[in-house]
């Protein structure tokens, strides 16, 4: 800090004593280190060969002290200095002064500078006060460029130095001088940025010394805005806001709305998320630099305004911005497309390295041997001999365009253009503003661009670089209403494709099966998925509107997590059983809605009638809030925390079961703000079967349901919880509506990896998919845990149960003209004939009056599924079964449907005490039983010998020993088997594609060849004789 001034510097330059009374001044003293300046560029000490702050003694210098700022012989490039941003908030002008001080009177080139700019809210960059030599090429006295033309004004602006003398211009005084200078005309202004630049000066005596700044305004002293503010839209629901804190690090508040209508926050009132600010709502109240906003309205314009705030709830004026969420819409296959416009560059600095933040948020952008201070269309990069390098980004490139102007003088030329290292074209510039492009590059995946100018000697600005992404449109939406399959539907006359983002700004209905990315639904818009229709969503599903999913409709998710958003509505419609005496099983595809109470789900049945099951203790309960009073049947009830499970409060929970009785109009109505999605767990309960009046059989039952808008995988949701589960079965109840008759039809219909039986009454043959909203019964281990819902379970058919599995199997049921009891056995790969949790489902009764089980030959367990190992060649398999009557009555053995077990296999019922073998395939077998158990009268002969044709005509029952043999082959399990009763014996066989080529050769005599490398098609087995006879056949792999 000098001790007083020896020269005071007046001619152009504004004297300080036009400042008036109540004005602002800012003073920079160097004392404190980094105290209202900052610069990364500082290095070296004394008063030679440095950047820096120092307290060296300065020869011949009669007015400095203390400590001051310096540059003289810098190694390289220029060296930047910042002021922290000042606030002159309605200010009309601003004093800047400064002392100086030359380090020798003739040791400036014309190449040397100390440059002092000034910008305005973020605007580019203005001259304030230059420092030139006198115009001469080399060794002169610096002085003020007063005119900025490039060339030091001798007179009051020239400059004092420590060592004294003439060279251009003449200095006779060695101390510090002060300068100064006035910006008038100032209007709206709220943020004053400063600059102090020391340009070349890297050779020796070439130097400048400085201190004391100070800057004076008549602007207000309230809080100053954040210094910079942008909104870009990143992708078809979101926009990235990113912004400057003031000079003070206040936090901000940012408001957005859609019509550009704003209020003003009122000083000493505190502001939250979600208030409102005239037309505008407060979406962001922090100390941060970035904010995301998601959940967005698509192809929508957004207006965002930002304020800083101090401890007093003080605010300062605004910044604006706005930004429309990107809709790139089906054209000529391209994709989305992304702009470069260089609006984020730091401040000027001279030709030297820059990097800044781009505008669509992919990362750090780099150039070499580049100023940030030329524009084309605004702000521009110019590089001289080096190089623009992008981020990493994603999505690919396949059409590049670019605006070059040349600055200076110089000529025209090529700039190269390299994706990933490769040069794919060229961009010519030359001295006025030209637009070019390059296409067809086609780099798909992520990729690095890189804008080449080493070499040409021209310095080149460049600006509004833009690329599309190849592979297809990123986005489409709707332009009126209507349905998906219509090309009317949509703005582009085309239909979206499965990889689209859509945005929905109509009422749109889905009319078949369809698939897209991100799915946004706009305010005000609606989606229904119609009935046997799906959606597919891949990506987020942005809900502003109103979704209804009719009856056997279906919503399906693929991502691994919930990212579902906004502020919509959905609506799921599903119908149950109409009767008011037969229980459904039921579960919820929306969180939290409620059960009862308040039009709730099942608002028009009896609560009484409405049960959860509680797996802790084995029994049913309710799961209303605790002394929920209501009427059951018109009295008046009160259910106590006794009868409720634990966490009983009203509404339904995701994954859990619920039974309920139907209703005269059988559809209900789940509606809320939220519908379930990602993962889903419901934890087990450990409880023992508490015996007494309990119609069940064994321990920790647990009634759980589907929490998903669509069907889930039986196969996948076994498979993911089969740890914890005792057997890997689902049991789901079918009422036949005749409780309290003494005569019910109702059971489980059972599900597991060999298939699904139905329940009594025959007309719930299933397997393979769980509806959404469907109740059922799973058992577990005793040891607790979790069963737990993803989205990879999810499927389309939502209309009750589908079989996608396709394994030889085959059903035999037990009826009474009343009803029918029904069984599986099935032979998936790798099964045994002993349990295994994946293909063996316990027999459990809904009802005691008629029922058909197979039996575990190892303790004699009724199976109502059993999983077996194939019958080989030329053997018998028997299979015991268990038949239970509860009365003398006539019944009927019938084998209601086959799966993919060769024709030549017979199935027979065997009558053990009638001592017959009954073709179940052709014929069925009806005989009278009294009431009990049958454990080892009846079975199931399966035969994979050959007999001779002869019937022995007694209606297709026979006597064990009639069965006769000869020779077959046919092909089951990845094997070609054999059938060889004759006396022939084989020499070789071989097997032949459609094209003839041998694809499989053996010359063993073997009762089956494994030929595991078969794929799908149709092949022919030529067997080969010792006596040289053949025997051939043809069979098709699926």
């Amino acid at each position: 800090m000098k001790t007083y001034f020896s020269f005071f510097a007046i001619a152009v330059l504004s004297i300080l004593n036009g400042i008036a009374l109540g004005q602002t001044t800012i003073s920079i003293d160097f004392e404190t280190a980094n105290d209202g300046y900052s610069t990364s560029d500082d290095y070296g000490s004394g008063y030679e060969d440095f950047f820096n702050r120092t307290n060296s003694n300065l020869p011949s210098c009669n007015n400095e002290d203390g400590y001051f700022w310096g540059f003289e012989d810098m190694t390289s490039g220029n060296k930047v200095m910042n002021l922290d941003q000042i606030n002159i908030t309605g200010g009309t002008e601003f004093t800047f002064s400064i002392d100086m001080v030359a380090h020798h009177y003739n040791d400036w080139d014309n190449s040397d500078a100390f440059e002092i700019d000034y910008s305005i809210d973020g605007g580019p960059y203005t001259p304030l006060m230059h420092v030139r030599n006198n115009g001469g090429t080399y060794n002169e006295l610096p002085s003020l460029d007063t005119d900025f033309d490039g060339i030091g004004d001798c007179g009051a602006g020239t400059l004092p130095a420590l060592t004294t003398g003439s060279s251009g211009c003449s200095t006779s005084s060695s101390d510090f001088a002060t300068f100064s200078t006035t910006i008038t005309g100032l209007s709206g202004s709220s943020i004053l940025n400063i600059r102090l630049t020391a340009i070349n000066c890297t050779s020796s005596d070439e130097g400048l010394y400085f201190d004391n700044i100070e800057v004076t305004h008549n602007g207000g002293t309230g809080i100053a805005p954040p210094s910079t503010f942008e909104a870009n839209s990143t992708n078809i629901s979101t926009t990235s806001l990113d912004w400057t804190k003031n000079s003070d690090n206040n936090d901000v508040i940012i408001a957005k709305n859609t019509s550009n209508s704003f209020g003003t926050p009122s000083d000493g009132t505190s502001y939250s998320v979600g208030n409102t600010l005239g037309g505008a709502e407060i979406i962001y109240k922090g100390g941060a630099t970035s904010y995301i906003d998601e959940c967005l309205d698509g192809d929508q314009q957004y207006f965002y305004q930002i304020w800083s705030f101090d401890s007093n709830d003080d605010y300062s004026s605004e910044l604006s911005d706005d930004a429309t969420t990107a809709t790139k819409e089906i054209s000529g296959g391209g994709g989305a497309t992304y702009t470069e416009t260089f609006s984020n560059l730091g401040p000027y600095g001279g030709y030297q390295t820059e990097t800044w933040s781009g505008d669509n948020g992919f990362g750090t952008w780099t150039a070499t041997d580049a100023r940030t201070d030329r524009t084309i269309n605004g702000a521009a990069i110019t590089v001289e001999n080096g190089e623009l390098t992008s981020p990493t980004i994603s999505g690919g490139i396949d059409n590049l365009t670019l605006t070059t102007e040349r600055q200076f003088s110089g000529g025209s030329g090529n700039l190269t253009v390299k994706v990933n290292g490769s040069t794919v074209g060229t961009i010519p510039y030359s001295g006025s503003s030209q637009t070019s492009t390059i296409n067809n590059i086609n780099v798909s995946g992520n990729f690095t661009l890189v804008i080449d100018n080493q070499g040409n000697g021209d310095r080149v600005a460049m600006d509004d670089l833009t690329w599309d992404q190849p592979g297809g449109a990123a986005q489409s939406s709707t332009t009126q209403n209507g349905n998906w399959s219509s090309t009317s539907t949509w703005i582009a006359g085309t239909l979206p494709t499965s990889t689209n983002d859509i945005a929905v700004k109509n009422d749109l209905t889905i009319d078949g099966d369809f698939t897209c990315d991100t799915l946004v639904l706009n305010s005000g818009a609606s989606l229904t998925v119609s009935s046997g229709n799906s959606l597919t969503v891949n990506g987020i599903f942005v809900n502003n509107g109103t979704v209804t999913i009719e009856d056997d409709g279906a919503l399906i998710q693929t991502a691994s997590s919930d990212n579902n958003c906004g502020s919509g509505s959905y609506t799921v419609e599903r119908t149950g059983g109409n009767s008011s005496s037969a229980y459904d099983g039921w579960s919820t595809p929306i969180d939290g809605v409620s059960i009862h109470d308040n039009s709730g789900v099942f608002s028009s049945s009896n609560p009484c009638d409405i049960f959860a099951f509680d797996g802790s203790d084995q029994s049913w309960k309710y799961d209303f809030a605790t002394n929920y009073s209501t009427t059951c049947n018109g009295n008046g009830v009160t259910f106590s925390s006794q009868y409720l499970i634990s966490g009983a409060d009203g509404n339904m929970d995701a994954g859990r079961g619920y039974l309920v009785p139907g209703n005269s109009t059988a559809t209900r109505v789940f509606s809320g703000s939220t519908i379930n999605n990602g993962n889903h767990t419901h934890s087990l309960g450990t409880g023992m079967n508490p015996g007494g009046s309990t119609n069940w059989s064994d321990d920790y039952w647990n009634l759980v349901g589907n929490p998903y808008p669509s069907a889930i995988s039986v196969s996948d949701f076994l498979t993911a919880n089969s740890s914890n589960l005792t057997t890997s079965a689902v049991y789901v109840w079918s009422d036949d509506g005749t409780s309290g008759s003494g005569y019910t039809e109702s059971d489980y219909i059972t599900i597991n990896g060999s298939g699904s039986t139905g329940a009594v009454n025959g007309s719930n043959i299933t397997n393979g998919n769980i509806a959404s909203t469907q109740g059922f019964f799973v058992q577990g281990t005793g040891s607790g845990g979790n069963i737990t819902f993803t989205n990879s379970m999810r499927t389309t058919g939502n209309d009750q149960f589908r079989s996608s599995q396709s394994l030889p199997r085959f059903w035999l049921s037990l009826n009474d003209n009343r009803i029918s009891s029904q069984m599986l056995i099935a032979f998936p790969g790798g099964a045994t004939d002993e349990f295994e949790k994946m293909y063996d489902a316990p027999r459990y009764y809904g009802q005691n009056h008629l029922n058909i089980s197979s039996q575990l030959p190892s303790d004699s367990t009724a199976m109502v599924i059993q999983g077996m190992e194939m019958i080989g060649a030329d053997t018998i398999k028997e299979i015991n079964l268990l038949v239970e009557v509860d009365t003398t009555k006539e019944v009927v053995f019938d084998l209601d449907s086959i799966e993919l077990i060769d024709e030549d296999i017979k199935i027979y019922l065997k009558d053990q005490l009638h001592d017959s073998l009954t073709d179940i395939r052709k014929n069925s077998y009806i005989t009278t039983l009294d009431s009990g158990k049958y454990r080892s009268r009846f079975s199931i002969v399966l035969d994979s010998r050959i007999d001779d044709g002869s019937d022995s005509g007694n209606g297709g029952q026979t006597g064990i020993e009639e069965i006769e043999n000869n020779f077959k082959s046919y092909y089951a399990n990845q094997a070609i088997h054999i059938q060889n009763n004759s006396s022939k014996t084989i020499d070789e066989c071989k097997v032949y594609d459609v094209s003839g080529k041998v694809v499989f050769y053996s010359s063993k005599n073997k009762s089956a060849y494994y030929t595991p490398n078969l794929s799908n098609g149709m092949y022919f087995v030529d067997f080969t004789f010792k006596d040289k006879k053949h025997y051939q056949v043809k069979f098709i792999i699926h």
